[in-house]
């Protein structure tokens, strides 16, 4: 799924990009913020389902291995 949103994403006219990234960022930001302390089930860069913390990244925000 992942890759076919990408390729589609791929083919938008620049404008139709910027309001999607604008769009995912608000969206990612809200779920992030209602659930600050909770350990995710999998990997946020990777998706992988074995997590670690590894501490907090310059912004403050926790960072996972």
């Amino acid at each position: 799924m992942y890759e076919s949103v990408l390729q589609n994403a791929l083919q938008l006219p620049r404008q139709l990009k910027e309001e999607l990234v604008a769009a995912l960022k608000g969206a990612i930001f809200e779920e992030m913020a209602a659930r600050p302390a909770e350990e995710p089930s999998r990997c946020p860069r990777c998706g992988h389902a074995h997590v670690v913390s590894k501490g907090r990244g310059r912004d403050g925000g926790r960072r996972w291995l």
